[in-house]
């Protein structure tokens, strides 16, 4: 089972981006420049009034999931969409950017697959209306115990703690992490406990190079930059543990060591090596 570094359970919704004018809005009773939940009625009726429609998957945690993911750390997402055309496009679409979609779409799911629709006015403003959908349902059975348990770090949404079933699944989810992670610690305080190995794919590292670049100009030295991260993020870990690379080279994996503060964690890299 493959390791996690974050594990996320959330809304998968698509987000649906149409150009349109102020009388489209004003005919459509949408209001400017502000999020309105809708009903399904009214969702299909919308999405069906959509002309140059731009889809992509989202949600709240699903964007963290897919921004950990760009910097080459495993990550999985669990959700629940419908098995229709929205539902087997967000799975695809995960699937697609490396981030491991674990639920398949319901089939004969009761409600379709959960939208945003985006309406950008000419003067850049954005006007939103969700749909929840199918995603709202998540239960205990939509997790699987494998994955939350492989997971370093849960990410879970507020949005679905409202219902019952999701209070649920979240503690069940977050139990599973937690023994999983106390088992592990049991089996290696022999090593150096806070010590990780990092790799960014090779097409994350001229955006990564940049950032170092800039976290090196103010370190001690080429083998020491240190970053302060809020301590439940780990999206600066693979810049503040990597230096740049010269064009060319091949991605370098790096070994660091943490050690935590009040209100961060600071990640000091202590040797530096290229992985062949």
């Amino acid at each position: 089972m493959t390791q996690y570094e974050v594990v996320g359970i959330g809304n998968a919704v698509v987000d649906v981006i149409s150009h349109a004018d102020d009388a489209f809005l004003q005919d459509n009773g949408i209001e400017k420049g502000i999020m309105q939940l809708i009903e399904r009625d009214r969702a299909e009726n919308l999405y069906a009034t959509m002309q140059d429609r731009l889809q992509t998957p989202g949600g709240s945690v699903a964007n963290t999931i897919a921004g950990i993911g760009a910097l080459g750390l495993p990550t999985a997402f669990i959700g629940r969409v419908n098995d229709d055309d929205l539902g087997q496009f967000y799975a695809k679409a995960m699937t697609d950017i490396g981030i491991d979609f674990v639920n398949a779409p319901v089939t004969g799911g009761e409600n379709p697959t959960s939208r945003c629709m985006i309406f950008v006015t000419p003067d850049g403003e954005r006007s939103l209306n969700t749909y929840l959908g199918i995603s709202t349902g998540l239960t205990s059975d939509d997790v699987p115990q494998a994955v939350a348990s492989s997971a370093k770090l849960m990410f879970l949404e507020g949005y679905l703690f409202d219902h019952d079933a999701g209070k649920t699944a979240f503690r069940e989810a977050a139990r599973a992490a937690t023994a999983a992670r106390s088992s592990a610690g049991a089996t290696s305080r022999r090593r150096s406990p806070s010590s990780t190995r990092v790799r960014a794919p090779a097409e994350r590292w001229p955006a990564i190079s940049k950032e170092v670049s800039r976290a090196r100009s103010s370190a001690g030295s080429d083998r020491e930059v240190v970053a302060s991260v809020a301590p439940a993020s780990k999206l600066a870990l693979a810049v503040a543990s990597t230096r740049a690379l010269p064009a060319g080279s091949r991605p370098w994996a790096c070994t660091t060591a943490s050690r935590s503060g009040p209100g961060v964690a600071r990640r000091r890299v202590r040797s530096i090596a290229p992985s062949w």
